[in-house]
């Protein structure tokens, strides 16, 4: 049964519905999105995961994460 909540945009690419996010992404050349779950997370980790399907589905190697050197 379908929700009854709307999916609402929060930026392109990611949207929520209620508590959870969800994220889509094309390949290159194509209209056909898409989409996956990416469940009840926080904003920050909804964008992570984001960029991560987008790297994905574009075929491209996702870039790790900046680590400061500290001396």
């Amino acid at each position: 049964m379908p929700s009854k909540d709307k999916r609402v945009r929060v930026e392109r690419g990611l949207y929520r519905v209620g508590s959870y996010y969800h994220a889509c992404a094309a390949p290159p050349g194509s209209r056909t999105v898409m989409w996956r779950a990416l469940g009840q997370v926080g904003l920050m980790e909804a964008r992570r995961l984001r960029d991560k399907l987008a790297a994905e589905v574009q075929g491209a190697r996702p870039v790790a994460a900046h680590t400061r050197d500290v001396r």
